[in-house]
């Protein structure tokens, strides 16, 4: 027997969403504290059971009792009985967030399948890819102007969403 009680891998492939990672939000707080006690060598901190003993029933992880902990800090939640009450409320709220969120882009897919273009900005709806060669094509406008060249003033400018630049041309002539 040895090491310590361990909880399923955070990248451990599933069924909706792909991994129990894509619950949780990437500006979350607990992410926060997941790499804060990851870069501690908690063995230098003190913690006397960082290393499992060879015998006995494994206990939990010093690391994971630290995240858990600092979590409630955060959290203004110190008793465990809180803490236990709060870790399943936040579970279903990350699930209700994600279920959201797939219902969000359920109708945005809906949307993108009626029109005839395939990239579509929400908030941006007449933007179109532009770009050169195989680099990225950004959602973009093409601004168009007509510049005297005598003064170097703009006498007319027009904006497109058109990526090619000829047939737009002969209209600021």
């Amino acid at each position: 027997m040895g090491g310590f009680i361990e909880g399923h891998d955070r990248q451990q492939a599933s069924f909706l969403p792909a991994c129990v990672d894509d619950y949780v939000g990437e500006d979350a707080l607990v992410r926060i504290v997941d790499c804060f006690v990851q870069s501690l060598d908690l063995a230098d901190f003190g913690f006397r059971r960082a290393i499992a003993a060879p015998t006995g029933r494994p206990g939990y992880h010093p690391g994971d009792m630290l995240r858990l902990y600092i979590w409630g800090y955060l959290n203004q939640l110190r008793s465990s009985r809180h803490l236990e009450r709060a870790c399943p409320r936040a579970f279903r709220e990350a699930i209700g967030a994600f279920e959201r969120r797939k219902g969000r882009l359920v109708k945005r897919q809906a949307e993108l399948e009626k029109r005839e273009e395939k990239v579509l900005v929400f908030g941006e709806p007449e933007a179109r890819p532009m770009g050169y060669g195989r680099a990225p094509k950004m959602p973009s406008y093409n601004l168009q102007s007509t510049v005297d060249v005598g003064s170097g003033l703009i006498v007319h400018h027009d904006v497109f969403n058109d990526a090619n630049d000829s047939p737009t041309r002969p209209l600021l002539a």
